[in-house]
């Protein structure tokens, strides 16, 4: 069964396939591109697609008692506002993808089908329009492992004269993606290769140190032993944003230090075949 849930910003969890609430029609399949275009004197010339945000119609059906149906309902409701009110996102998973978005209205009735239970129209509005899977690997100074869909275990020695290790990760998008690179310390000046591009950031971090490089914000923060956080923006390298491309990409790094690194796809719906890899 396809995994559909909802979970607030502030870490609250509900299952909309339950048997006391579960989603009564609703498509998240749905999308669309927008046309930058420059109008000629005949047709237009295409500049760029350009993507709005996307509201979504869900119909939520509540089972039980009624005191039961008017605790699940008070409790939806205190999550969608604590979001709105916040102005924190929470996250709709569709199997293994998930959007993030707010629930900006709702309607409550009795249901059309028992009038013993109650509908909730909802609707949900999402500002960034792209459903995400994530695929996260572990790298460590003896082993390799990957969290998600497929597990790449293996033990590789040093290879090179220099040191270098390398193992590999796998993109199965069919675009490069946007990722999250995590690397502990103690390190100094620690670079990770992948897919031939060098990630790298001029700074020393202690053990109990972390950095942390994110392509989507564009954002190299250190983070210290005391939580204090360090904008270490300027001592990137070039390469330090660039994309994860498609296939199979080449990983090397000193082997000095541990790392973690998180593959976002992003599709304009989730993939219909949520179980296939």
């Amino acid at each position: 069964m396809i995994e559909i849930k909802y979970i607030s910003s502030n870490g609250k969890e509900h299952n909309l396939i339950g048997d006391k609430m579960r989603v009564k029609s609703g498509n998240y399949h749905k999308y669309s591109w927008g046309k930058d275009v420059q109008k000629n004197r005949i047709g237009e010339r295409l500049l760029n697609f350009t993507k709005d945000s996307v509201s979504y119609g869900i119909t939520l059906i509540f089972r039980g008692d009624l005191e039961e149906r008017k605790e699940k309902l008070d409790n939806l409701r205190d999550d969608f506002e604590y979001d709105v009110l916040n102005q924190t996102a929470g996250k709709f998973i569709f199997g293994k993808y998930y959007i993030s978005g707010f629930v900006t209205e709702s309607e409550t009735k009795v249901s059309s089908i028992q009038n013993n239970w109650t509908e909730d129209n909802i609707e949900i509005y999402c500002p960034y329009p792209f459903w995400i899977k994530e695929t996260e690997y572990h790298f460590k100074t003896a082993s390799i492992t990957s969290t998600g869909n497929k597990q790449y275990p293996y033990k590789y020695p040093y290879r090179y004269a220099n040191g270098m290790k390398d193992a590999y990760v796998i993109n199965e998008h069919i675009a490069p993606v946007h990722f999250k690179l995590r690397i502990y310390g103690s390190c100094a000046n620690p670079f990770v290769v992948i897919g031939g591009h060098t990630y790298r950031v001029q700074t020393i971090l202690e053990t109990g140190e972390y950095l942390k490089i994110d392509s989507m914000s564009e954002t190299v923060i250190k983070t210290k032993i005391d939580g204090t956080k360090v904008n270490v923006f300027h001592y990137r390298s070039e390469d330090c944003f660039k994309k994860i491309l498609p296939g199979k990409q080449t990983i090397n790094w000193p082997g000095q230090f541990d790392f973690d690194l998180i593959l976002f796809e992003e599709r304009s719906e989730p993939k219909w075949r949520t179980n296939s890899k």
